[in-house]
C-alpha cells in the first residue's frame, strides 16, 4: 500500500495512457485507483501525439503496439523534437511480448522504464513511484537522446556529457 505522501505527488501527476481502447480503459482505472487524477487516454499515434502537444504532461505509459506507426517511432521523435514541453517526461512502456531485441531498441529510442503484460495496479505504482523519486539524467550524445541507459554509476574516463533535468531546471 502507497503511503500519503505518494498518493499526494501521484494526484498531482498528468499522465497519458497510450493502448488500444480496452486497455487503455482498464489501465487509466488502476492509475485512478492509486491516485491519479488527470489521465488521457489515446488509442493510436497521432491522439497520443496530440495530447503530448497540447500541454506539459509529467509521464507517458505506451504500448509497444501500439499503432498505425511505430510506437519507438513516436518516442524517438519525441525525444528529439527540442522545442516539446513533454521531452524530458519519463516514458514506461508496456509490452505483450517482451523479447530481448525489442526492449532494447525501446531503451535506445529514449524509453525510460518497462512493464511486461498483463499489468497490475501494484505493479504499475511501483514502478511509476520507482520512476519519479528516482528519475534518471537526460543524456543527450550522438544520436542518442534520452534518459541515461545505465542503471549504476561506471568511470567513463571523461566530462559527465549528461544533463541534469528540464532546460528551465538546468537555466535555473
Amino acid at each position: 500500500m502507497m503511503h500519503a505522501m505518494n498518493r499526494t505527488l501521484l494526484s498531482r501527476l498528468k499522465v497519458v495512457v497510450a493502448d488500444d481502447a480496452y486497455m487503455a480503459a482498464l489501465t487509466a482505472g488502476m492509475l485512478r485507483n492509486l491516485g491519479v487524477r488527470s489521465i488521457v487516454e489515446a488509442n493510436d499515434v497521432s491522439s497520443t501525439w496530440a495530447a503530448l502537444k497540447r500541454e506539459p504532461l509529467g509521464l507517458l505509459l505506451i504500448d509497444d503496439g501500439l499503432g498505425p506507426v511505430d510506437a519507438l517511432t513516436l518516442v524517438r521523435e519525441l525525444r528529439a523534437d527540442a522545442s516539446s514541453p513533454n521531452r524530458h517526461m519519463p516514458v514506461l512502456m508496456t509490452f505483450s511480448h517482451a523479447e530481448k531485441a525489442r526492449i532494447l531498441a525501446a531503451r535506445d529510442a529514449g524509453v525510460t522504464e518497462f512493464l511486461k503484460k498483463p499489468l497490475s495496479a501494484n505493479v504499475i505504482g511501483l514502478r511509476l513511484m520507482q520512476t519519479l523519486e528516482n528519475p534518471r539524467p537526460f543524456v543527450e550524445a550522438g544520436a542518442y537522446v534520452g534518459p541515461d541507459r545505465r542503471r549504476r554509476e561506471a568511470d567513463t574516463k571523461g566530462p559527465d556529457r549528461r544533463k541534469r533535468g528540464s532546460p528551465e531546471q538546468q537555466a535555473g
